[in-house]
């Protein structure tokens, strides 16, 4: 089976400056790879915004390290789509990568009793949200997030 392992054009070209991000999806790859070539299997990294990738060149298409679908997730999404509307298998299916891909997610886990980090959402915050927030917590510290974030992009700690 070849199996195409999706992954920032960063990392597939080699340019990330983040060496934290290049060491784990070298971790990824070869750490799938290896099992998977074991098995038979044949795993590529692939840029999931190549537009001359030819899908069907592949049996199946793991999302692996996206990392920067979180600025351009409709592109991200609509990519996806075309994947799984193709003859090729998306092994992450795309509804949950949809509902997956922003925080609000966590909403439902806590909704369906599965403890998650105590929470405040608001979409456009104002500096009376965040001391509330201190308050609310009873915390010196706070992390703020974007809904549509990866990694530690756009976070920042108060």
């Amino acid at each position: 089976m070849a199996i195409a392992f999706l992954t920032s054009g960063e990392l597939f070209r080699g340019e990330a400056t983040h060496t934290v991000e290049q060491a784990e999806h070298a971790l990824q790859l070869n750490c799938l790879r290896d099992g998977l070539t074991e098995a038979g299997h044949a795993l590529t990294a692939v840029s999931w915004d190549d537009p001359s990738t030819n899908w069907s060149e592949f049996d199946a298409v793991i999302v692996g390290t996206t990392w920067d679908y979180h600025d351009r997730l409709a592109e991200f999404l609509s990519a996806l789509s075309r994947i799984a509307a193709s003859k090729t298998q998306l092994f992450n299916p795309l509804e949950l990568v949809r509902w997956n891909c922003r925080k609000r997610y966590l909403r439902d886990l806590e909704a369906s009793g599965i403890r998650t980090i105590p929470t405040i959402w608001s979409d456009r915050p104002y500096p009376d949200d965040f001391e509330s927030a201190f308050e609310a917590f009873g915390t010196d510290k706070l992390v703020v997030k974007r809904e549509v974030s990866a990694s530690s992009a756009n976070q920042f700690i108060l």
